[in-house]
């Protein structure tokens, strides 16, 4: 069955895609609220994923990272995880400039709320439905909204946020962090990723 969109008034409706209503982003917060987790537990999981999936928002082309510029660590994450990636905003340009083609751009709307929401579709990289996906420099304003629908409406798949901020939304989240606290983890986060990537070796990820 089919969700019915009807949340925010008149002006949140679906569009009709291909004969069926696509929904919404939804703005329903959940009962319970996210774990906090740890890079290492995100590449635990990550390691047992069939199709991961890496979101990039504009926000990784704001600001720096123990110097360096944000985008430049969203890439070496991709690269850590062997990661296809989802450019949203103005992300793609970016990362191709830097070596990482995204698999898809497209905005946070339809990726959240038409493609991941959609058993049938084949991924970013035609192997099949995602089932662990990664949001990082998504703004959360539109992280929260695109958490909660995919918490909804797409059981199938575990969410896990890269932000300062604790997202309750999602699956997996980090605790809300300084600065010098979220660079810790960012770093951790690349150093796990390549940790658990070598020791699986075969296929690099184990994955086909």
């Amino acid at each position: 069955m089919e969700p019915k969109i009807v949340i925010g008034g008149p002006d949140c409706l679906g569009f009709d895609l291909k004969g069926r209503l696509a929904m919404n982003l939804t703005d329903v917060s959940r009962v319970t609220t996210a774990k906090i987790s740890s890079p290492k537990e995100y590449a635990e999981h990550l390691a047992e994923a069939k199709n991961p999936l890496y979101i990039v928002g504009p926000g990784v082309l704001m600001g720096t990272i123990k110097g360096k510029p944000a985008v430049d660590w969203c890439v070496e994450i991709a690269k850590a995880g062997d990661l296809p990636v989802c450019a949203t905003g103005d992300t793609a340009g970016p990362l191709t400039e830097r070596g990482l083609k995204p698999n898809l751009s497209c905005g946070i709307l339809e990726i959240s709320g038409i493609y991941l929401t959609d058993p049938n579709w084949k991924g970013v990289n035609g192997k099949g439905q995602h089932d662990w996906v990664l949001f990082h420099g998504i703004p959360c304003y539109f992280a929260e909204r695109a958490l909660t629908t995919l918490l909804r409406y797409a059981p199938w798949l575990k969410t896990y946020t890269i932000c300062h901020r604790f997202h309750h939304n999602a699956d997996f989240t980090w605790h809300r962090q300084n600065k010098a606290g979220f660079e810790r983890y960012v770093e951790w986060t690349i150093k796990e990723f390549e940790k658990i990537g070598g020791d699986i070796n075969a296929n690099k990820w184990g994955r086909n």
